[in-house]
């Protein structure tokens, strides 16, 4: 059996790291700047995940099943960062849009 005859061995899928990573910190940023580094974090997971997918569907038996693993648990933690980051997102909007009413109705009560 010659060097080129041997099986190769599983190896990762790239961005399989990257994308459990980002993932992950998509998760606990929901909190930092009103959720836009959840919200930033969890799109790169999502977008690395596509691309990781894509090269795992071409040759599945290529790549080790930790690292097909990691890519789908990057990529809920991804979309759960998302969610989190879009609705603190929007509450922080929903915060200063009735802020600023309130503090209009304020100034015009102290004019009179």
């Amino acid at each position: 059996m010659t060097e080129l005859d041997k099986p190769l061995s599983p190896v990762e899928i790239p961005y399989s790291t990257l994308v459990l990573v980002f993932g992950i910190a998509s998760i606990p940023c929901c909190c930092i700047v009103a959720g836009v580094f959840s919200i930033v974090f969890g799109i790169l997971a999502i977008v690395y995940h596509k691309r990781g997918m894509a090269l795992y569907l071409e040759n599945p038996e290529k790549y080790t099943k930790s690292s097909h693993s990691n890519l789908v648990a990057g990529n809920v933690c991804g979309i759960i960062g998302l969610v989190f980051g879009s609705l603190v997102f929007l509450v922080a909007l929903a915060y200063i849009a009735i802020w600023g009413v309130a503090m209009g109705h304020i100034f015009q009560i102290l004019e009179l």
